[in-house]
Protein backbone atom coordinates (compact mmCIF):
# COMPACT_ATOMS: atom_id res chain seq x y z
CA UNK A 1 0.00 0.00 0.00
CA UNK A 2 1.36 3.40 -0.91
CA UNK A 3 2.10 6.18 1.57
CA UNK A 4 -0.64 8.41 0.10
CA UNK A 5 -3.25 5.64 0.54
CA UNK A 6 -2.15 5.16 4.14
CA UNK A 7 -2.35 8.92 4.77
CA UNK A 8 -5.87 8.99 3.26
CA UNK A 9 -6.99 6.17 5.56
CA UNK A 10 -5.43 7.90 8.58
CA UNK A 11 -7.14 11.17 7.62
CA UNK A 12 -10.48 9.42 7.25
CA UNK A 13 -10.02 7.62 10.58
CA UNK A 14 -9.25 10.97 12.28
CA UNK A 15 -12.37 12.49 10.73
CA UNK A 16 -14.53 9.59 12.00
CA UNK A 17 -12.91 9.79 15.41
CA UNK A 18 -13.60 13.55 15.64
CA UNK A 19 -17.24 12.97 14.69
CA UNK A 20 -17.57 10.21 17.31
CA UNK A 21 -16.00 12.46 19.97
CA UNK A 22 -18.43 15.26 19.08
CA UNK A 23 -21.40 12.88 19.37
CA UNK A 24 -20.14 11.64 22.74
CA UNK A 25 -19.73 15.22 23.97
CA UNK A 26 -23.33 16.00 23.01
CA UNK A 27 -24.58 12.84 24.70
CA UNK A 28 -22.48 13.57 27.80
CA UNK A 29 -23.83 17.12 27.92
CA UNK A 30 -27.35 15.72 27.96
CA UNK A 31 -26.46 13.14 30.59
CA UNK A 32 -24.45 15.41 32.87
CA UNK A 33 -26.80 18.34 32.66
CA UNK A 34 -24.43 20.84 31.08
CA UNK A 35 -27.22 21.84 28.71
CA UNK A 36 -30.11 20.57 30.82
CA UNK A 37 -30.35 22.16 34.22
CA UNK A 38 -33.94 21.17 35.03
CA UNK A 39 -36.38 19.14 32.98
CA UNK A 40 -39.95 19.99 33.92
CA UNK A 41 -42.79 17.76 32.78
CA UNK A 42 -46.50 18.08 33.49
CA UNK A 43 -48.36 14.78 33.54
CA UNK A 44 -51.86 13.81 34.56
CA UNK A 45 -51.80 12.74 38.20
CA UNK A 46 -52.17 8.97 38.53
CA UNK A 47 -55.15 7.53 40.39
CA UNK A 48 -54.65 6.67 44.05
CA UNK A 49 -54.23 2.88 43.98
CA UNK A 50 -52.95 2.52 47.55
CA UNK A 51 -56.28 1.58 49.14
CA UNK A 52 -58.04 0.36 46.02
CA UNK A 53 -60.36 -2.63 45.96
CA UNK A 54 -60.06 -3.09 42.17
CA UNK A 55 -58.61 -6.35 40.92
CA UNK A 56 -55.11 -6.67 39.49
CA UNK A 57 -56.40 -7.04 35.92
CA UNK A 58 -58.33 -3.75 36.03
CA UNK A 59 -55.40 -2.05 37.72
CA UNK A 60 -53.04 -3.35 35.00
CA UNK A 61 -55.28 -2.06 32.22
CA UNK A 62 -55.55 1.31 33.94
CA UNK A 63 -51.76 1.44 34.47
CA UNK A 64 -51.01 0.63 30.82
CA UNK A 65 -53.37 3.36 29.57
CA UNK A 66 -51.88 5.90 32.00
CA UNK A 67 -48.31 4.99 31.01
CA UNK A 68 -49.08 5.17 27.28
CA UNK A 69 -50.53 8.68 27.74
CA UNK A 70 -47.52 9.77 29.82
CA UNK A 71 -44.96 8.29 27.41
CA UNK A 72 -46.34 10.47 24.60
CA UNK A 73 -46.03 13.60 26.77
CA UNK A 74 -42.55 12.68 28.00
CA UNK A 75 -41.26 11.90 24.50
CA UNK A 76 -42.48 15.27 23.23
CA UNK A 77 -40.49 17.04 25.97
CA UNK A 78 -37.51 14.76 25.35
CA UNK A 79 -37.53 15.50 21.61
CA UNK A 80 -37.93 19.23 22.21
CA UNK A 81 -34.83 19.22 24.44
CA UNK A 82 -32.85 17.02 22.06
CA UNK A 83 -32.24 14.20 24.52
CA UNK A 84 -31.15 11.11 22.61
CA UNK A 85 -29.89 8.78 25.36
CA UNK A 86 -31.46 7.95 28.72
CA UNK A 87 -30.09 10.02 31.61
CA UNK A 88 -28.22 7.77 34.05
CA UNK A 89 -28.34 9.74 37.32
CA UNK A 90 -31.23 12.01 38.29
CA UNK A 91 -32.78 13.62 41.28
CA UNK A 92 -36.45 14.49 41.11
CA UNK A 93 -38.96 16.69 42.84
CA UNK A 94 -42.71 16.62 42.30
CA UNK A 95 -45.83 18.59 43.05
CA UNK A 96 -49.23 16.94 42.80
CA UNK A 97 -52.54 18.78 42.60
CA UNK A 98 -55.05 16.67 44.49
CA UNK A 99 -58.63 17.08 45.67
CA UNK A 100 -57.86 16.13 49.30
CA UNK A 101 -54.82 15.66 51.54
CA UNK A 102 -53.09 12.28 51.19
CA UNK A 103 -51.06 10.36 53.75
CA UNK A 104 -47.32 10.35 53.09
CA UNK A 105 -47.27 6.66 52.11
CA UNK A 106 -50.18 7.07 49.68
CA UNK A 107 -48.52 10.15 48.24
CA UNK A 108 -45.28 8.26 47.55
CA UNK A 109 -47.21 5.37 45.99
CA UNK A 110 -48.60 7.84 43.44
CA UNK A 111 -45.07 8.19 42.01
CA UNK A 112 -44.76 4.53 40.88
CA UNK A 113 -46.55 4.83 37.53
CA UNK A 114 -45.01 8.20 36.50
CA UNK A 115 -41.47 6.96 37.29
CA UNK A 116 -42.10 3.77 35.28
CA UNK A 117 -43.32 6.00 32.43
CA UNK A 118 -40.01 7.93 32.49
CA UNK A 119 -38.16 4.66 31.99
CA UNK A 120 -40.56 3.44 29.30
CA UNK A 121 -40.07 6.73 27.40
CA UNK A 122 -36.28 6.27 27.81
CA UNK A 123 -35.80 9.64 29.51
CA UNK A 124 -34.09 8.04 32.51
CA UNK A 125 -32.08 4.84 32.59
CA UNK A 126 -33.45 3.34 35.79
CA UNK A 127 -35.50 4.20 38.86
CA UNK A 128 -33.24 2.14 41.14
CA UNK A 129 -31.96 3.97 44.22
CA UNK A 130 -28.43 4.09 42.78
CA UNK A 131 -29.69 6.09 39.78
CA UNK A 132 -32.79 8.02 40.81
CA UNK A 133 -33.59 9.79 44.08
CA UNK A 134 -35.98 12.43 45.36
CA UNK A 135 -34.31 15.78 46.07
CA UNK A 136 -33.51 16.03 49.79
CA UNK A 137 -35.35 12.71 50.26
CA UNK A 138 -38.65 14.61 50.27
CA UNK A 139 -42.09 13.24 49.54
CA UNK A 140 -44.05 14.98 46.77
CA UNK A 141 -45.60 18.33 47.63
CA UNK A 142 -49.37 18.32 47.50
CA UNK A 143 -51.59 21.23 46.51
CA UNK A 144 -55.32 21.06 47.15
CA UNK A 145 -57.29 21.98 44.02
CA UNK A 146 -60.88 20.77 43.87
CA UNK A 147 -61.83 22.48 40.61
CA UNK A 148 -59.06 21.63 38.12
CA UNK A 149 -58.05 18.22 36.78
CA UNK A 150 -55.33 16.58 38.83
CA UNK A 151 -51.82 17.40 37.56
CA UNK A 152 -48.40 16.03 38.50
CA UNK A 153 -45.50 18.42 37.87
CA UNK A 154 -42.22 16.55 37.83
CA UNK A 155 -38.85 18.33 37.93
CA UNK A 156 -35.86 16.22 36.94
CA UNK A 157 -32.30 17.28 37.77
CA UNK A 158 -29.61 15.41 35.79
CA UNK A 159 -26.51 14.58 37.88
CA UNK A 160 -22.97 13.32 37.13
CA UNK A 161 -23.17 10.63 39.80
CA UNK A 162 -24.24 9.99 43.37
CA UNK A 163 -22.00 9.54 46.37
CA UNK A 164 -21.82 5.91 47.44
CA UNK A 165 -22.72 6.57 51.07
CA UNK A 166 -25.80 8.64 50.37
Amino acid sequence: MSASAINKKIGHARFLLEQAIECLKKAEANITGEKLKIIEIELPAPPNRANSNKGWRLTGIERNKYQDDCVLLIRSVKNKLGITVPIKYVEWKSTIEVDQYYDADNLMSLMKWPMDSLIKAKLIESDRWMNCRPVDLRIPTQIINKTQPRILTLQIYPRLSFEENF
